[in-house]
């Protein structure tokens, strides 16, 4: 189904194989697309680092065969000024990043992320079920407001959401994003 570009909703019970799911053909896609990024919105400092590591791991194996570089980055409040510059200028094809970076960084400053904008082409929201009450609230309006600002650069990209705990994961999908997912 991910391989299909439709939007997604992983729930499976924690370290089920979710994030494996979606690496593989992301990895797949951004070793055939050149100048085509991903970026994965985590909840958590700690699983951005985690995720990370993981996604690096996938890369090597996956991409060295093809001989295409796939970089991967997180950017969140501890991303020195040197590298945040970088990120910008020469953005990675993986992205990682928090909802208090897509409030401050990519919505305040969006002309300075155009050209790593306008190619997104797949949005994870990992770890949906920590999206709920007042901050929840405030994630989805944030969520529909970056996707907004994504179509006035011209993407319009698939969304791949994952939770453990969510036991309403479609509905609560959507609350989050206003598209509809297929549950897997």
């Amino acid at each position: 189904i991910i391989r299909s570009g439709r939007d997604v909703v992983l729930e499976a019970p924690t370290a089920s194989g979710k994030t494996l799911c979606f690496n593989i053909p992301l990895i797949e896609r951004l070793i055939r697309n050149t100048g085509h990024h991903v970026l994965m919105v985590h909840p958590m400092k700690a699983l951005s680092n985690d995720q990370r590591r993981q996604l690096e791991s996938l890369v090597s194996m996956m991409a060295e065969s093809s001989g295409r570089r796939i970089g991967t980055w997180i950017f969140d409040g501890d991303t020195d000024k040197e590298h945040r510059e970088l990120i910008k200028r020469a953005p990675p094809a993986v992205l990682l990043t928090n909802p208090e970076m897509l409030h401050l960084s990519f919505l305040g400053w969006n002309e300075q992320w155009e050209r790593f904008l306008r190619g997104v082409r797949v949005l994870v929201i990992d770890e949906i079920h920590e999206y709920r009450g007042y901050f929840g609230t405030n994630v989805a309006l944030l969520f529909r407001r970056f996707l907004a600002m994504l179509r006035r650069f011209g993407s319009r990209p698939q969304l791949i959401l994952a939770t453990a705990t969510c036991g309403n994961a479609e509905e609560h999908a959507y609350r989050l994003t206003g598209r509809r997912c297929t549950l897997v």
